[in-house]
């Protein structure tokens, strides 16, 4: 072969892909890309965007242990708009009455990152009603928060409320395992409690001095409904603070999975728009979209069929596909002796009802809690999510031929 020959069959492989290297877009999510194709808000934009029409926005996140969706929130919480005219952040996470220490430390002057870290951990021991709030995006959000905070005057600061049931470790020396299952009765009432709590803190903030009146508040995404439970007698906080609040509040969700990690909102389709516009991060009211007209179908099942999406949620926000996500348990600090046992009693005793006595039980409980450990979903959930994907969209494998 000549080199004028080999030329031009590099160009014509380069620009002609081989047979069955096209990409495969299924008729059934078209009018999904179309609508994506033309939405160019950006996931964050558009919650700020939100406070301009809504005094309240609930972000119903997915995963308690995903990192990535808390980038997303640091990027809403850092941005000019967000500390100029909305400033509070009110999270299901952590227990009610801990509300005003931790406030406190994450708007207080410390010498030194050291010194507010060592506050923030004496506090954080206690945060949950759990032995230990173990996911790491938690810790990282309240010290992004500190250093948003630490570089603003004291009118422009964040403030952050924690809205779960009050529990409290420092008052249950000699607690059992039965004691503390009887406690946990009252997750029966979570939504209530929680939306009771809610409530509280924004008439708190409404009648209160500062001049910002608005407030993001971040459940994880069953709590952050608009629609009934399903059950006799309990409703979802987002519904409940929806109804007392009406045309003052949003809510909205992020891409997610359904119960299962490897089980896709309406079974992949929605996914696979995104994954052949390119996986742009989007935010978009759901009245008026073909999101917006599909049949709910998250968990609880019991509701599935029952809604459309655009009557659980008022907006959606993708923010990375689901092989990107990445999970994190552990907070980093090495726990002192003491709380090596306190911790260790908590889990066992209190926790399971399986008391920890040997030192390779105690150092096994707290490597568990406070040692970082970075994960993904596994192989074989992410084979059967591609899996599903490829039913409608099925990229070429040449770079530069997939549209």
């Amino acid at each position: 072969m000549t080199v004028r020959h080999f030329i031009l069959v590099l160009f014509l492989f380069l620009i002609y892909p081989a047979q069955g290297q096209e990409s495969h877009v299924s008729p059934k999510i078209k009018i999904y890309i179309d609508f994506i194709d033309n939405c160019h808000t950006s996931a964050a934009d558009y919650v700020l965007h939100l406070f301009e029409r809504y005094d309240i926005v609930i972000l119903g996140e997915r995963d308690h242990r995903d990192t990535t969706q808390y980038d997303l929130i640091e990027q809403i919480v850092s941005d000019p708009r967000f500390i100029e005219n909305v400033g509070h952040v009110m999270t299901e996470i952590g227990v009610y009455n801990m509300t005003e220490e931790l406030d406190r430390i994450v708007n207080a002057s410390y010498a030194s990152f050291g010194e507010f870290d060592a506050a923030l951990w004496d506090a954080y021991k206690n945060l949950d009603y759990t032995p230990l709030w173990e996911n790491t995006n938690f810790y990282q959000y309240l010290c992004s928060i500190y250093r948003i905070n630490r570089d603003l005057p004291t009118c422009r600061k964040i403030h952050i409320s924690l809205l779960d049931m009050p529990f409290s470790w420092r008052q249950t020396a000699g607690m059992t395992h039965e004691q503390f299952r009887t406690f946990l009765q009252m997750w029966e009432q979570k939504d209530l409690i929680m939306a009771n709590n809610t409530l509280t803190e924004l008439y708190k903030l409404f009648e209160g001095t500062d001049t910002r009146k608005k407030a993001l508040i971040v459940f994880n995404a069953p709590h952050s409904y608009a629609i009934d439970h399903g059950k006799r007698n309990n409703r979802y906080a987002g519904q409940i603070i929806m109804e007392r609040f009406p045309e003052r509040v949003a809510n909205i969700m992020f891409n997610r999975t359904k119960k299962g990690s490897d089980e896709l909102t309406q079974n992949g389709k929605w996914d696979a728009a995104f994954a052949a516009c390119g996986n742009k991060s989007i935010g978009f009211d759901l009245a008026g979209t073909p999101f917006g007209e599909d049949d709910f179908d998250l968990h609880p099942r019991c509701l599935n069929g029952k809604y459309k999406y655009k009557e659980v949620y008022d907006g959606f926000i993708f923010y990375k596909p689901v092989e990107e996500w990445v999970f994190g348990l552990g907070i980093p600090h090495p726990a002192d002796s003491d709380f090596e046992k306190e911790l260790a009693w908590r889990d066992g005793s209190v926790w399971e009802g399986s008391p920890a006595n040997s030192p390779a039980e105690i150092a096994e409980i707290n490597d568990y809690y406070t040692k970082i450990k970075c994960f993904r979903i596994d192989s074989v959930s992410l084979k059967k999510i591609a899996k599903r994907i490829n039913i409608y969209y099925k990229p070429g494998i040449r770079q530069g031929i997939t549209k």
